[in-house]
């Protein structure tokens, strides 16, 4: 399924059920705003526990516009596990002032796992490639001109590459 979104504003793509799979999208051209991000795929621990994310392409969110992600797990209450894996992010172009291509979360019994994924090319504000913090596993992704690559806390990580010295588990 390609979802070219034609510059809407907002979230293309909220899981709002547990044991949901997200799976052979395309997504292209949606945009964010000042007050809050907005991504192509997003999952909260609130509703989606247990979720998968895998095997899609989400590119080009429209240039200009503040605050746009790719894919991001995390906030909500619930405890849980979020897994997200071969996923294909890039061109995060000319973004006024934050864009990740890829945010995992985990906190308290929430846990996110992302292996095997690209995020890759990116300019502007604040860009970022992996972004994580909390309970997260990062497993085999790669990240490549995001500036940087990865921005990572307490993990556990193993085989990630950059293209500049931020991918941990290397």
């Amino acid at each position: 399924v390609k979802l070219d979104m034609g510059t809407v504003e907002g979230d293309v793509i909220l899981i709002q059920d547990e044991y949901t799979i997200t799976e052979w999208c395309e997504i292209t051209n949606w945009k964010g705003n000042s007050a809050a991000r907005k991504h192509g795929i997003t999952a909260n621990f609130t509703n989606s526990n247990q979720s998968i994310i895998r095997n899609n392409i989400i590119h080009d969110p429209t240039a200009g516009y503040y605050r746009a992600s790719g894919i991001a797990t995390g906030d909500g209450s619930q405890n849980g596990i979020i897994k997200v894996y071969n996923n294909i992010v890039y061109n995060f172009l000319n973004m006024t002032i934050y864009a990740e291509g890829i945010s995992i979360v985990g906190s308290g019994n929430q846990y996110s796992e992302a292996y095997n994924n690209i995020s890759y090319r990116g300019s502007g504000g604040y860009i970022q490639g992996i972004g994580q913090s909390g309970k997260v596993y990062l497993k085999n992704n790669i990240s490549l001109s995001m500036g940087p690559d990865f921005s990572v806390g307490n993990g556990i990580y193993s085989n990630n590459i950059s293209s500049d010295t931020t991918a941990p588990g290397t």
